[in-house]
């Protein structure tokens, strides 16, 4: 898995509810007014945005006042309006009580159809009797004028004010350091917000923001199992929305990190940006919460010239405790003017990101976060000095380029070769292997020592079985049950130790990035550490893969943990290629945007199926996973509904909600090697087998580096080499194949019916129809058609399926025994 991108960056979603973020969906309740005052620096300002109240001077009684923001429409028909208090002679707030009525028509079938997931209807249609507006647009002015037009008067509004009043600030605080950005930048980009308490769905959140690369969001915060979620109605852009100007990104890191020997982390980083040719003069990069910034200083372009503290805003609404539960992982950097080019800025910060499990095993939090990075995912240089205790060992993205050892300290410096999209590191108590027969230098790091928590599993009570992986630790004893009688038995076998298979990992990992330097280019980091994570998640980052435990136990010690077979084989057949996949796609090709976050996990997840495939038994293994996940798809949740119908593959972790806790793994990682092998056997060559036009493409695509990958530059790729038998609508596009399986859901049934009838002397013909169901008529699939006779089977053609039925007929020798569709899986479909 390559974690992050641009919605949960950028954006602030990742299915889960964002810290901050999602008590936006709360309606609360008012406030009394005060005098005015012009701040006079960033941090007054923001204050000052962080406290404004309701001034009742500007209340009134109004009627059918009206807002459009692209496809929203708000109707406050009749009710309360009370603006907040102005700012520097702006207004950049109301609240509303009465009744009103909001419409948003998502503009596309997808999105429509998370519309209805989520609210039971395509296009949102809802009565409210509340409502908080927070804006930096012309919203005061446009309400003021429909209320100078006769739709309103003044009106005393004291107790609702009072109403208001415990809650108002908590509200006001969310959304001041956005409109921040809009008082202290140059050009700013308008923002409209809307928290509102419907009749039917509660409360849910509308937001239109210019900064958005996606301006429109409609959303609400919701609780599984204790878990809060944020879920996305639907996000899209505006139709008439502006180019967005270029946005801040880093050029090259260096930062010097401490590792105290209790775990607190502290770290000088500066880093060298290039802001663009717009001027900006508010940077915000994404730090993680638990590290509390310390100071962030310009530095000058000379030796001589002094550092210049800068202002900053990291949760500063926010106790510390309340920071680490309800905090965001952002931090807001405050030029002395707007600026554009280059500059370089130092951050000095420090805190908690490293757990110690016991065993001499780490685990390393906040692996995308422990430095600031800018919203814009980007490729930078680094240049990382570690100082850390000499009992562990780290490793790091980049090339060794010094170590050395004092007293009870190690350092070790660590250089990239070539710009990289991120950095990361892993530290513990690890023995290294290195890794034979690479084309690329491999070194495998394991722990001595098996964690804490897998190590009790192995001592289960006489009565009750080895705990599963998801409740592994030790159990309870009865009290009061007698003791057993003593007899002798052999002595227990030790505890298995992740470094008994470094080995294994280190050949299997070797032999996957030799495979696929063949297939998509030459390894693009020179050299490659595989790091012993705990726990069972992967991460692939360039040149530094985070394996999970389970890929370094035997299957006679997994099944020693009361392991699944099924658990067993996805971590050792799967999970290492797939990371090793992940150093192209996802680290040399990055795919940023949240919609085109399948494309990397589906090519790494597929990849992994390739390596699959050319081991012993390799295809029939391929089959039996591709089964597998089809099976998984298909399977119905409380509501009857399939995983496959979580959503499409481009809503990305949108995909994770309160609905589908788990749909963005459930299903990227099913249906997404799916689509890949469906596209790798429609440009295959029936006649001969070939597969170089496909592969060809990936290989291309693979050495493309400098811009990030979209869905719309995979499908274009793929259209450039599109072989004449796979070009079905006979138009050169694949419009039909990605509005099918990747832009929406559904997955099709079919029935063959058939018949032979003699044409004459040594002539037959087979002929029939084949029935699709459960999609769209217009959905549109080649479907190859073979026939047996006896153990022999022979390829008769292709058949398109659209619509309910279709007919087809064929030449054949002598009569067939049988009559099979797609019998090599060729096609994602229902069991007929």
């Amino acid at each position: 898995m390559r974690g992050g991108g641009e919605w949960s960056r950028v954006e602030g979603v990742k299915g889960r509810a964002p810290r901050a973020a999602w008590w936006l969906a709360a309606l609360l309740l008012g406030a009394s007014a005060a005098p005015a005052e012009t701040p006079r620096t960033a941090r007054a300002l923001l204050e000052k945005l962080q406290g404004l109240r309701l001034d009742t001077h500007q209340a009134y009684k109004v009627t059918d006042l009206y807002l459009r923001r692209d496809a929203l429409r708000l109707n406050l028909r009749h009710g309360t309006l009370i603006f907040l208090e102005p700012i520097e002679g702006r207004v950049t707030g109301a609240i509303f009580d009465g009744a009103g009525e909001i419409l948003i028509v998502p503009p596309d079938r997808p999105e429509r159809q998370q519309m209805l997931k989520f609210t039971g209807s395509p296009i949102l249609t809802e009565t409210f009797n509340r409502a908080y507006f927070r804006f930096s647009d012309n919203t005061a002015e446009e309400l003021r004028a429909q209320i100078a037009g006769g739709r309103g008067q003044r009106t005393d509004a004291a107790e609702l004010a009072a109403r208001w009043a415990g809650r108002l600030p908590f509200l006001d605080r969310l959304h001041a350091q956005r409109l921040l950005l809009d008082f202290l930048d140059p050009a700013p980009r308008p923002y409209f917000y809307a928290a509102v308490r419907g009749e039917r769905l509660r409360s849910f959140d509308v937001v239109v923001d210019e900064r958005r690369p996606e301006q429109v969001q409609v959303g609400q915060v919701r609780a599984t199992d204790g878990v809060a979620y944020y879920d996305v109605w639907t996000s899209f852009s505006r139709a008439d929305a502006a180019p967005a100007p270029s946005r801040p990104r880093a050029l090259s890191y260096q930062i010097d990190a401490t590792f105290s020997p209790a775990h607190e982390l502290e770290v000088t980083c500066e880093v060298e940006l290039e802001l663009g040719t717009s001027p900006i003069r508010v940077l915000t990069f994404e730090l993680s919460r638990f590290l509390m910034v310390e100071e962030v200083a310009a530095l000058g372009a000379g030796e001589e010239s002094r550092p210049e503290r800068l202002e900053f805003f990291q949760n500063v609404s926010f106790s510390p405790e309340e920071a680490r539960h309800r905090g965001s992982d952002l931090v807001a950097v405050a030029l002395p003017e707007a600026a554009t080019g280059r500059h370089r800025l130092r951050f000095r910060y420090r805190g908690r990101v490293i757990a110690d499990l016991g065993s001499g095993v780490l685990h390393v939090g906040a692996r995308e976060s422990w430095y600031p990075r800018p919203g814009v995912a980007s490729l930078a240089h680094y240049c990382l000095r570690f100082r850390y205790p000499r009992r562990w060992t780290l490793v790091a993205v980049g090339r060794l380029r010094e170590s050395r050892e004092e007293g009870e300290w190690k350092e070790s410096v660590w250089q990239s070769e070539v710009p990289l999209p991120v950095a990361g590191f892993n530290l513990g108590d690890y023995e290294a292997h290195r890794g034979e027969g690479a084309d690329a230098e491999v070194t495998i790091y394991a722990h001595r020592e098996l964690e804490p928590r897998l190590l009790a599993s192995l001592r289960p009570p006489p009565e009750a079985p080895a705990a599963l992986p998801g409740e592994l630790g030790p159990r309870r004893e009865d009290p009061f049950r007698a003791a057993p009688a003593i007899v002798d038995r052999p002595a227990p076998a030790p505890p298995p130790a992740p470094t008994e298979g470094m080995a294994r990992v280190g050949k299997e990992i070797a032999a996957a990035l030799g495979m696929f330097s063949g297939l998509f280019g030459e390894f693009p980091y020179g050299e490659l550490k595989v790091s012993q994570s705990p726990g069972l998640w992967a991460q692939g980052y360039p040149g530094l893969i985070y394996l999970p435990t389970f890929c370094f136990l035997s299957a006679e010690s997994l099944g020693r943990l009361n392991v699944s077979e099924g658990v067993r084989q996805h971590y050792s057949e799967l999970v290492p290629a797939h990371e090793t996949a992940h150093q192209w796609w996802g680290n040399w090709v990055q795919t940023p945007r949240y919609r085109d976050q399948w494309l990397a996990e589906s090519l790494a997840a597929y990849s992994a199926l390739l390596f699959l495939e050319r081991q012993e038994n390799g295809p029939a293994r391929v089959r039996e996973w591709l089964e597998r996940y089809r099976r998984e798809l298909l399977k119905a949740d409380a509501d009857g509904q399939p995983l496959e119908a979580t959503g499409a593959l481009a809503l990305g972790l949108r995909l994770d909600s309160s609905r589908s806790p788990d749909g963005y793994v459930g299903l990227i990682y099913k249906k997404g090697p799916w689509v890949i092998h469906m596209l790798r056997e429609l440009f295959r060559d029936s006649e001969t087998g070939s597969e170089a036009a496909f592969f060809g493409v990936l290989r291309a695509l693979a050495q493309q580096s400098e811009e990030p990958l979209t869905t719309a530059a995979f499908q274009r790729a793929l259209e450039a080499a599109l072989p004449a038998p796979a070009d079905v609508e006979q138009s050169g596009r694949l419009d039909w194949f990605f509005e099918q399986w990747v832009y929406q859901t559904g997955i099709p049934r079919y029935r063959l019916r058939w018949q032979a009838r003699r044409q004459g002397e040594g002539a037959w013909a087979v002929e029939g129809t084949i029935e699709q169901s459960e999609v769209p008529d217009v959905f549109l699939t080649p479907l190859p058609v073979f026939a047996r006779w006896g153990r022999e089977q022979r390829r008769l053609g292709t058949v398109v399926a659209t619509g309910p039925k279709v007919d087809f007929r064929f030449a054949v020798p002598s009569k067939p025994d049988e009559l099979l569709l797609d019998p090599h899986l060729t096609v994602l479909r229902r069991a007929e």
